[in-house]
């Protein structure tokens, strides 16, 4: 299995255009690939992975994160890289940015709902020839309705918001497996997802100038099924 470095730009249009399918396989492409370079999976292979993911509603996907991060960083400080390639500064300003993005489209979300409600509620009060300040008063109670929701999505955001860049800022070392987990509590599974493969980019980079502790090229037996050729080479 020849392993090569994913454009990550593109692997998130694919996953946005899709509907988050082409995440799916982009997780089961990653851990195969993570596995398949450690030689120690500390998860299921990456079909039953995203199948777990699917049965529990995402659920497993948390886990998942920890563990396959974990096992990164474990294949990097064997081949004598940092634990992580990602600078503090991507984490913050990324955290940042999905914040924003998060409370807007959220916010777009609710307030949609509660103009339709609005408007479900108000044509009854119309049919039934009501007076003019109930339809008022319905559309008053909606509204404050959706400045209570909308300070409430600030909140709950902006507090995960404060939880990832403390996590950032206080890391005494550069394991970045707990800003992985938080970052997915944030709704940036893609963009978590990126931060892995980006990690993964920069240990293919850089293989070529480390000595590997396990074999990176692996062939093919005729039932498809990768095989360690190597010993580790001193």
């Amino acid at each position: 299995m020849q392993i090569q470095k994913r454009d990550i730009a593109l692997s998130i249009v694919l996953t946005v255009i899709t509907c988050g399918i082409y995440g799916l396989y982009w997780m089961y492409k990653l851990t195969n690939e993570i596995h398949a370079l450690s030689g120690k999976p500390r998860t299921v292979d990456g079909g039953t992975a995203v199948l777990y993911t699917l049965l529990t509603f995402t659920i497993y996907f948390y886990y998942w994160l920890y563990k396959i991060g974990e096992e990164l960083v474990e294949l990097r400080r064997m081949n004598g890289l940092s634990d992580d390639s990602v600078s503090n500064e991507t984490y913050r300003l990324t955290t940042i940015i999905m914040t924003i993005v998060s409370i807007f489209f959220m916010t777009m979300g609710y307030t949609w709902q509660i103009v339709l409600t609005i408007f479900a509620e108000a044509a009854p009060m119309h049919s039934a020839l009501s007076r003019n300040n109930d339809v008022f008063f319905a559309i008053f109670f909606m509204g404050i309705v959706l400045i209570i929701v909308f300070f409430w999505i600030v909140f709950i955001q902006s507090a995960l918001s404060c939880g990832v860049l403390w996590a950032v800022y206080e890391r005494k070392d550069r394991n970045p497996t707990l800003v992985y987990l938080l970052m997915a509590l944030l709704r940036t599974y893609g963009f978590t997802v990126s931060f892995l493969q980006l990690s993964l980019n920069d240990f293919l980079l850089q293989r070529g100038n480390v000595t590997p502790a396990f074999p990176t090229e692996f062939i093919h037996t005729q039932t498809d099924s990768p095989v360690s050729l190597q010993k580790p080479l001193t």
